[in-house]
């Protein structure tokens, strides 16, 4: 027998009736609403070591800032310095010129050689040996040397 193509066959299914729809919905509505929680979560655990390097980084990030601000306070500082070292340079360069101008030098030689005064080559020399006093050695412990290097840093 051969097959006829022509006849379809057409199956429905359905999932219960109507009414039984309508008493679920029916049920649902008589169940207690209860809210959704969010699940509680599990706290976060911190490993030591992490947090240690990490407030180790920052003390030391802290300590570069506070050094940087240093160099450049001091490299100002130094700046300022030259220019005054420089202004008092010429300062004594004009000093030196106006007392050399303002003096002849072979007058006050005469005047002083009036006075008794004697050249320098001529002077008599007396050589004294004064004891001096030894300075005394001063160690620090190392807490002090600690001490003294933070309060250099910090100053």
């Amino acid at each position: 027998m051969a097959r006829n193509y022509n006849d379809r066959y057409v199956r429905f299914y359905t999932f219960g009736s109507a009414a039984a729809k309508v008493e679920q919905v029916e049920r649902r509505a008589s169940l207690p609403n209860y809210q959704k929680t969010e699940p509680k979560r599990k706290p976060i655990s911190v490993d030591p070591f992490a947090f240690l390097g990490s407030a180790m980084a920052i003390f030391l990030a802290v300590l570069m800032l506070v050094g940087l601000f240093q160099v450049g306070a001091a490299t100002a500082e130094v700046r300022a310095l030259e220019t005054q070292l420089m202004s008092l340079q010429m300062e004594e360069e004009l000093l030196v010129e106006r007392y050399q101008s303002g003096y002849d030098l072979n007058e006050i030689r005469v005047a002083a050689e009036s006075m008794g005064m004697i050249p320098m080559e001529d002077a008599v020399r007396i050589q004294v040996d004064v004891p001096a006093q030894t300075a005394e050695v001063v160690t620090l412990s190392w807490w002090d040397t600690v001490l003294l290097s933070l309060r250099d840093f910090f100053a």
